[in-house]
C-alpha cells in the first residue's frame, strides 16, 4: 500500500488490514522502534530473510528445500542486536493458512 507517498509492504492481507486501521499510529511506533535500534530511519539492515518466498504456506509459495519457517519465531539474524519479542503472540500456522485460503476464495 502507498500512504502519503511511502510504500508499506507485507505479504499477509490480514496484517495489512490491521496496519491500516490506525495507520498513522502504527507508522509512528515503527519509526520510533527503528530509530531506537539503528539511529535513524535511513539506517539499519535490509530484510533478506523474512520474505514471502521463504515463508511457505500460507503464502502462495511452497516451502523451500530448507523447510518452512516463521519469522515470528525464527527472525532474521542481524549482527549485534537481539530481536525484540513479538508485539502479539505468533498466530498458529493452521489459523493463518485457513485465513489465507478464505481470502483467496473471496478475492
Amino acid at each position: 500500500m502507498v500512504y502519503k507517498g511511502v510504500l508499506y509492504m507485507n505479504f499477509f492481507q490480514a496484517v495489512r488490514d490491521e496496519f491500516a486501521i490506525d495507520i498513522d499510529k502504527h507508522i509512528e511506533e515503527g519509526n520510533q522502534r527503528w530509530t531506537q535500534l539503528w539511529g535513524g530511519l535511513k539506517a539499519g539492515p535490509f530484510n533478506t530473510d523474512c520474505i514471502a518466498e521463504l515463508w511457505g504456506p500460507p503464502s502462495r509459495y511452497p516451502c523451500p528445500a530448507s523447510g518452512c519457517r516463521s519469522c515470528m519465531t525464527q527472525p532474521q539474524v542481524v549482527p549485534s542486536i537481539t530481536p525484540a519479542p513479538p508485539s502479539a503472540p505468533a498466530p498458529l500456522l493452521e489459523d493463518a493458512y485457513a485465513a489465507y485460503v478464505e481470502q483467496q476464495r473471496v478475492d
